[in-house]
């Protein structure tokens, strides 16, 4: 029976960012945080300091897997771009949600541009600035969804995930 799965993360380029600092790959799926602490980011055999879509899908076809679910997010840092290259190669295979850091400058017209240029349905919002999710929402972040909603009636096609 092929699955979906409802989770997975390309990495073309390590640029995670959080409260630790910035993140930097070390090669055999490790990489290291500013504050010194060492991760294991990659699974052997996936990739060294990436996770690209063609090993995507080979670890997809081994386990039966049909279709993914693209997120992306701090730790990783935002693959958005990379994302919408790989859904524009393979359809069938990737659906994705763009991550956006509700509190940059223009994050409107970032959601616009994903979603009228690039296609995108699903929105998750995560925060850098505040190194959390969406789940723990502060005044700031019920201002972002109130002018989420309001665009969202003029982009019918977005859902937003938080």
């Amino acid at each position: 029976m092929k699955k979906i799965d409802a989770h997975l993360h390309l990495v073309k380029a390590i640029a995670g960012s959080k409260g630790q600092g910035r993140l930097t790959p070390l090669g055999k799926g490790k990489a290291i945080w500013d504050d010194g602490e060492i991760i294991k980011l990659i699974p052997d055999g996936w990739g060294e300091e990436n996770f690209l879509m063609e090993k995507a899908l080979e670890v997809m076809e081994a386990n039966d897997v049909k279709k993914a679910v693209l997120l992306q997010g701090t730790l990783n840092g935002y693959q958005n771009y990379y994302s919408y290259q790989t859904v524009k190669k393979y359809p069938e295979q990737f659906i994705a949600a763009f991550a956006l850091d509700p509190f940059v400058d223009n994050a409107m017209e970032i959601v616009k541009r994903h979603v009228e240029v690039l296609a995108f349905a699903p929105l998750n919002l995560k925060s850098v600035k505040a190194g959390a999710y969406m789940g723990s929402i502060s005044h700031f972040h019920w201002q972002i969804i109130l002018k989420f909603n309001k665009l969202s009636t003029t982009l019918p096609n977005i859902k937003a995930l938080w």
